[in-house]
């Protein structure tokens, strides 16, 4: 299918239109997290590898919950993904895998392509469609799921919303998954190299009594490593 106007101007204006394919991208963020509205933030640094063929996506991160360090990994490898949040890196606090999981990986993997590596959105696992004259549908398929995302754009042709209901959030223990609405409206575009992406972004839930954002980052360093 061709590619969608809107996103080809995204890949113009982000001056990543005939930018080598990347095989693999290093992103280093930081930020704050919470577990929820009424929740305390937790400040967090962030190192994410993501690789394209086949797609992989490991997510490291380093918070300070009460005073206290937390390290955590998401692992997304082989279709399934994992979430592994431990205090002082030793005692378990949040564990999560299984095919929620799985669906709502593949939605988050879409969405790093969007915001972090552009080129990779002319992947033919993804199929489009035209919303409106600023927006666009986008189907991912991979590793057996199918999830879809709406693709929001700004007059200047950048990318400013990835919004899906094809990921569900986990309980504080990881034990249970439930469907809601998420987005990551994204700001602040700087260059990084050669090319202008998103410098400030934030993870938001929509939850029946209103949308908080659970995470607040900033990307300090993106680099691309471009198929041999």
């Amino acid at each position: 299918m061709r590619l969608p106007e809107q996103v080809q101007r995204y890949l113009v204006t982000a001056a990543t239109a005939g930018a080598p394919y990347p095989q693999e991208y290093r992103v280093r963020f930081r930020g704050r997290l919470r577990s929820g509205p009424a929740a305390d933030w937790m400040p967090v640094e962030v190192e994410q590898v993501s690789f394209t063929d086949p797609p992989a996506r490991l997510f490291f991160l380093r918070a300070t919950m009460k005073g206290l360090p937390v390290i955590g990994l998401h692992r997304l490898v082989n279709g399934h993904a994992t979430m592994d949040i431990r205090l002082f890196g030793l005692i378990p606090v949040m564990q999560a895998a299984g095919p929620l999981m799985d669906r709502a990986e593949s939605v988050t993997l879409l969405n790093d392509m969007a915001v972090l590596a552009p080129p990779t959105l002319l992947d033919p696992a993804i199929t489009w469609r035209e919303l409106s004259f600023d927006s666009v549908a986008a189907t991912f398929r991979h590793a057996g799921q199918t999830v879809q995302a709406t693709l929001v754009f700004g007059s200047s042709g950048r990318l400013l919303d990835f919004v899906s209901d094809d990921r569900a959030a986990a309980s504080p223990d990881g034990k249970h998954f439930t469907a809601r609405r998420w987005s990551t409206p994204v700001r602040d575009y700087i260059a990084f190299g050669p090319h202008e992406l998103a410098s400030r972004g934030a993870a938001r839930w929509h939850l029946p009594g209103g949308a908080f954002d659970y995470a607040q980052l900033e990307m300090l360093e993106v680099v691309w490593l471009p198929r041999e």
